[in-house]
């Protein structure tokens, strides 16, 4: 192996050093914007649900 090789160093698309996984800190990483998506997501589910439900309640009653 050459030296060239011994000291190349991988670099991603921005062209900074990628970031070993053993360097990882659990706990370290921001995630409220993945919680506030997470959060939105639920409510948006909840309330199709809810929708849902109403609509099947008005046509058990119409159809009855």
């Amino acid at each position: 192996m050459t030296d060239t090789e011994k000291s190349f160093i991988p670099v991603g698309r921005t062209g900074e050093k990628e970031t070993d996984m053993s360097e990882f800190k659990h706990g370290s990483m921001d995630t409220t914007e993945q919680e506030k998506t997470f959060n939105g997501f639920l409510k948006f589910a909840g309330y199709g649900l809810l929708g849902a439900l109403v609509f099947l309640f008005f046509l058990g009653l119409i159809r009855g």
